[in-house]
């Protein structure tokens, strides 16, 4: 299922981002990262651009970028942010 085709009021957890890699490093930045739950606020009068929540942030996207944003109605293992990573010899 497509970020675009979830309606006003319902949510679901990311997938994963496709498109440009810079439009997927940008989205990640803010949150977009599988496992996080995101709901849909509302579509502007002609249905674009729509506005979503996720991670206690407000984000506004054009629909044709949430087509780029796979996601799923049932809850999906999350990953670990990069910066949580340890770093190459260390132990956690």
């Amino acid at each position: 299922m497509k970020l675009s085709d979830l309606k006003i009021g319902e949510s679901a957890y990311i997938l994963q981002v496709n498109g440009e890699e810079a439009f997927a490093r940008r989205l990640s930045e803010i949150g977009f990262i599988r496992g996080e739950k995101i709901y849909n606020h509302m579509k502007a009068p002609l249905m674009d651009p729509v506005e979503y929540e996720i991670m206690g942030t407000t984000v506004t996207l054009r629909r044709s970028e949430t087509k780029n944003i796979e996601v799923s109605k049932e809850p999906v293992e999350k990953i670990k942010c990069p910066s949580s990573y340890t770093s190459l010899g260390q132990e956690e």
